[in-house]
């Protein structure tokens, strides 16, 4: 399975969408030789901690959109509880899986170069040639580029149409005349937070698949590599394998030193995954006024749920579902 030149050009083409003056990304990446840089300057980085805080602040907005659809202040429609809840797993995922990139880019870096080179050396794995369809290369290069949508036209077109969580906070949440102007003033620089998060989100997900894309495509070559060797090491004799087990220990140690970030990685987006399920399903719950909170977490309050009182529940309210 070779790595070939449309693969390679999905992460020019993440460093071309993604330029360095609108900030750099802990771990970047070199056109020109091919390697993972890894940008760990508190200096460097500031967009990059600017865009994780509007990030921060689009959630926390979600995060009072559902609480007050959960506990009852508010009464939003279905797509403003939608969009809320999407974007609080988002943004969860982004702020969870930037974090673990930041405090290991260093590793990610190392890791990833170590694996190309290794590539690289092996036989049978040309990094950059390819006789057939390379379907995968297309494929990472429409993913980057459909990620630039994002930014430009879902983020702007969230804010005109009103269905950003601090325009919905504004309008459904705050009624009082006396606290309006006071949130007026917060409310341009908070609801300008979704573009910003709406770039992260595209920048990190294109980085991620494109980066992890490529690094399996690699592990996968020297493996197929090494289980060659050792087949031609068993039928043919001990003359090679000095040099089998020096490149063994190589791979070894790249796999070493990824198991440090890629296990937090996988256990955080599948937490904020299944949180992010569990509280779909539970504001969609509380969406068609079955069961009034606290009522499911109540176990002495479960005959609520029986179908005989959800249909009084709806006769009474005048509902047909």
């Amino acid at each position: 399975m070779a790595i070939t030149s449309l693969m390679w050009k999905s992460l020019d083409t993440w460093v071309k969408v993604y330029p360095r003056h609108l900030g750099i990304y802990p771990v970047g990446w070199d056109s020109s030789s091919r390697t993972a840089i890894c940008h760990k300057t508190w200096k460097n980085l500031i967009p990059f901690f600017i865009t994780m805080a509007s990030s921060l602040f689009t959630g926390l907005a979600s995060v009072v959109v559902l609480l007050s659809q959960i506990f009852g202040p508010a009464d939003y429609p279905f797509e403003v509880i939608f969009i809320s809840t999407l974007s609080l797993t988002s943004v969860g995922s982004i702020i969870t899986l930037n974090a673990v990139v930041f405090q290991h880019a260093d590793n990610i870096a190392s890791s990833f170069n170590g694996i190309v080179k290794l590539a690289t050396k092996l036989e049978g794995s040309p990094p950059h040639k390819t006789s057939h369809f390379d379907i995968v290369g297309i494929m990472l290069n429409v993913h980057v580029a459909s990620h630039v949508l994002l930014p430009l036209i879902v983020g702007p077109c969230c804010l005109y149409l009103q269905l950003d969580p601090v325009i919905c906070i504004q309008i459904y949440l705050i009624n009082e005349a006396n606290w309006r102007p006071m949130f007026n003033l917060a409310a341009i620089p908070l609801r300008l937070s979704v573009l910003g998060t709406s770039y992260e989100m595209a920048r990190m997900f294109s980085w991620l698949i494109c980066f992890m894309t490529l690094a399996f495509h690699l592990l996968i070559n020297c493996v197929t590599y090494l289980k060659k060797r050792s087949i031609r090491i068993t039928f043919w004799g001990g003359l090679t394998i000095d040099e089998y087990f020096a490149r063994f220990s190589a791979f070894e140690i790249a796999i070493t030193s990824s198991y440090i970030f890629i296990n937090p990685m996988i256990a955080l987006v599948m937490f904020v995954r299944f949180l992010g399920t569990v509280l779909c399903n539970f504001v969609a719950l509380k969406n068609v006024s079955r069961h009034p909170f606290p009522s499911l977490c109540d176990f002495s309050h479960i005959w609520r749920t029986t179908p005989d009182h959800c249909n009084d529940h709806d006769a009474a309210s005048g509902r047909n579902f």
